[in-house]
């Protein structure tokens, strides 16, 4: 009896309020998820991540009214640039930020951009209601735009 308990102190004990919320995420998406908490101030939601032998993606929606591309751009430019992000480019629908050789994409929902099909950004895809907002590393892959990226 004595070792059933033991054991499921063990066990309970090894699992903290993070590990249970969020055991897929390595140190590379950890930071992703840090940085966003910073940049966006909590208004991301639908956090989905995933690590491979190509890359670290860490995606997430913001809803249309609940955030402002231009107002990002101004304000939020220094947290931007302390932690090393700049602006590339603007490619269709999306905000494309570099950091080295990582990827920041924001696409803008189609209810804002008031197109009548959803186009594609340089990694990802735009949505209908929602900001679609996707940091990316690359591994062993050189198909981001911000591969070719020189500061």
């Amino acid at each position: 009896m004595k070792r059933i308990i033991w054991s499921v102190l063990i066990i309970l004990s090894g699992c903290s309020k993070d590990n249970v919320q969020k055991p897929y995420l390595d140190q590379v998406n950890q930071r992703f998820v840090d940085e966003a908490e910073v940049l966006f101030n909590g208004t991301v939601e639908d956090l989905s991540a995933y690590s491979s032998y190509t890359d670290n993606t860490v995606a997430y929606k913001i809803k249309a009214d609940k955030f402002d591309i231009n107002f990002f751009m101004k304000e939020e430019s220094k947290d931007l640039k302390k932690m090393g992000w700049s602006f590339y480019k603007k490619y269709n629908e999306s905000y494309i930020f570099c950091d080295g050789k990582r990827q920041l994409e924001i696409i803008s929902p189609r209810i804002v951009s008031k197109n009548e099909v959803l186009v594609k950004g340089s990694a990802g895809m735009q949505l209908d209601d929602f900001w679609h907002v996707i940091f990316m590393s690359p591994n062993n892959t050189k198909r981001y735009v911000c591969y070719d990226f020189n500061k």
